[in-house]
């Protein structure tokens, strides 16, 4: 793919209110100090990534007014005409302010920021502009073709990476394919990469030689720990000799410890008779205290159930006078019933028929009836009203007998109540009589049991019987044997010196071997391990020369030797064998576009590449794509713009 700039328009961004700039496959722009060189390359890099040329997003785009104060209500946009593989695309980014006006205000506020995207006058979100931007010419690519000093500018992991990635990787294939040697020394290496070989090496290394070290010391430990050889022969006479004295000595105390033994185990025997009487002394004493108790609490049992005989023949009392409260109230109830039905029986009985003579006009015409039609129904009035009389009045009857016999009733269960209620008093009575006739003692009277005396003269007997113990005084004895071991331990351990000895020596022989083996298998890893240095020094040289071969003036050095003979990985650029970081200006551009070249090569993408400070080379290489270069010309006050 190739892009080329071939125009951009500046509306009021970083200075310049109408700027319109057309490029040609190389153009040189030359201006003085703050003409406006760099702000071409801040415009390009802002139409498409929304930055600086420093990769910034944050930075002054407005224009000032005379007072150094933003300029208002005017946008501020960049517009660039881009050829994509011979296609001409433009794109547009506007960067404006939002006014509103406020509901019932008269002029709008500021409102802060908003930025439109157009592609080919066609309105874009910033999403799909990003999108359509990054399908031409990733950002991160953009970068690496466009600016000379960018490549170098990054960690150098990550250009070792990227180099890796554009030369290919050099594996241990590739370095054993060049020598027999390596081959055959690689193979041995089973079951484990060389990197971890290599360091497998090392951890040995360090704990045997760890090992080595120590191993003087420990044999100066032994060599001082062995001793001059005593007299074994008279070490073990003298040994003998004590061993007789303590048989001797343990003898007479095992006959003084015997003696005192049988002694002791007698008064033994007797103070055990004295408990075992005192224990039958404790069993009556207890015995006789329980029956006194058992006694009292037999009062106790017996007074709680009179008690409890009364409470409950005073509950039965309560309830049978309140039986006999509810009939007597039941009786005085009916009673009231009689009286009312005998003054409703005498009401009815003198009760007599009168006729209305209104009930003898015919509804209907409101004429009067006949005679004898008159007569008839008078009869017949007469005739139901007695019939219901004589009805009412047996119904009252019937219900005063009824009431009576009720009444009757209650008077019997009335009467029955009474003398139950009588009878329940005489017993609490007789309860209460008898309660007071209990007298419980506060404390049990106990009767001493006569063989509790008995056994008391025993104990008297048998403590008489106790002897005193005189123990033995085997002081001298004891403090002899004590000596006489001090002395054995002494001979024993002489007698110890030469096996001691003699473990001594094996020991040390065993450390001199060791030192042996130790310096054995050092000397063997170091030739492993100078192999692995050569296996990774060739590597190294393929490494270095497969990344260099891709670029005509600049050389990285891809490893750094250290001083123990390991290689440290690095990524440093060189110019004619001087480090990019010390070169000159013009070696540094040189170098930036030689990077450049080869990026542009295995990408297959050419963009236009700004040269800032092109006036610090004189000659730059031949390049593929489009090249911009920025001059800084003092006498020229505005920019020159020359496009060959």
């Amino acid at each position: 793919m190739k892009i080329e700039l071939k125009q951009l328009t500046l509306q009021y961004f970083k200075g310049a209110e109408n700027q319109q700039i057309d490029f040609s496959n190389r153009t040189e722009i030359r201006g003085a100090n703050e003409t406006g060189k760099t702000r071409l390359f801040d415009a390009f890099t802002f139409l498409l990534f929304g930055k600086n040329s420093e990769d910034q997003k944050e930075f002054s785009i407005k224009c000032l007014d005379a007072n150094n104060m933003p300029l208002h209500r005017v946008d501020h946009s960049v517009t660039g005409i881009l050829s994509i593989d011979g296609i001409e695309q433009k794109f547009e980014r506007i960067y404006k302010e939002k006014w509103v006006k406020k509901r019932g205000e008269e002029t709008a506020e500021f409102n802060g920021h908003e930025t439109l995207f157009f592609i080919n006058g066609v309105p874009f979100q910033l999403k799909d502009y990003q999108e359509r931007v990054e399908s031409i010419l990733p950002e991160s690519l953009f970068k690496q073709v466009t600016n000379p000093a960018f490549f170098n500018s990054m960690k150098w992991t990550d250009r070792r990476e990227m180099l890796f990635e554009i030369a290919g990787k050099v594996t241990d294939q590739d370095v054993i394919a060049t020598s027999k040697e390596l081959k055959r020394f690689y193979e041995s290496i089973t079951g484990k990469s060389f990197e971890e070989f290599k360091r497998e090496l090392a951890a040995k290394k360090v704990l045997l030689e760890k090992s080595k070290k120590d191993i003087p010391a420990r044999i100066d430990e032994v060599c001082r720990a062995i001793v001059t050889d005593p007299d074994y022969t008279q070490v073990q006479a003298d040994i003998d000799k004590h061993n007789a004295r303590i048989i001797q000595i343990d003898s007479l105390l095992a006959s003084d410890a015997e003696k005192f033994n049988k002694a002791n185990i007698e008064n033994q025997r007797k103070q055990n008779s004295i408990y075992d009487l005192r224990r039958q002394i404790n069993e009556l004493y207890f015995q006789d205290k329980s029956k006194a108790e058992n006694a009292n609490q037999e009062l106790k049992e017996r007074k709680d159930r009179l008690a409890n005989n009364i409470s409950n023949i005073k509950n039965d009392i309560a309830g049978l006078r309140d039986r006999l409260e509810l009939l007597k109230k039941q009786k005085t109830d009916i009673e009231n019933e009689n009286n009312g039905l005998r003054e409703k029986w005498n009401t009815i009985n003198g009760s007599a028929l009168t006729f209305d003579e209104n009930e003898f006009i015919c509804p209907a015409c409101n004429r009067p009836f006949e005679t004898e039609d008159i007569e008839a129904k008078k009869t017949e009035l007469a005739s139901n009203f007695n019939n219901e009389k004589v009805l009412k009045l047996a119904k009252i009857t019937d219900t005063g007998k009824t009431n009576k016999a009720e009444i009757e009733k209650i008077n019997e269960e009335i009467t029955k109540l009474a003398l139950q209620i009588t009878g329940y008093s005489v017993n609490i009575d007789k309860y209460q009589e008898e309660l007071a006739g209990i007298v419980i003692p506060e404390t049990p009277e106990i009767t001493p049991n006569p063989q509790i005396k008995v056994l008391q003269d025993e104990i008297t007997i048998t403590e008489g019987l106790i002897k005193p113990l005189a123990k033995m005084d085997n002081t001298e004895l004891t403090e002899e044997k004590a000596e006489i071991n001090v002395a054995l331990d002494a001979l024993k351990r002489a007698l110890d010196v030469k096996t001691e000895n003699e473990k001594h020596k094996e020991r040390k022989q065993e450390l001199i071997d060791s030192e042996k083996s130790l310096s054995q298998q050092i000397a063997d890893i170091e030739k492993q391990e100078f192999q692995c240095e050569a296996f990774t020094r060739a590597k190294i040289d393929m490494i270095e020369d497969k990344v260099n071969s891709m670029f005509s003036l600049v050389k990285f050095k891809m490893f750094n030797s250290l001083i123990n003979g390991g290689q440290e990985e690095i990524c440093e650029a060189l110019i004619r064998g001087v480090p990019y970081t010390d070169a000159n200006a013009a070696a540094r551009v040189q170098g930036g576009l030689d990077v450049i070249k080869t990026l542009s090569k295995h990408y297959n993408v050419y963009a236009p590449v700004f040269i800032d400070n092109r006036e610090s080379t004189t000659e730059i290489p031949e390049m593929d794509c489009q090249v911009i270069s920025l001059y800084v010309d003092p006498s020229k006050k505005e920019l020159e713009i020359t496009n060959n």
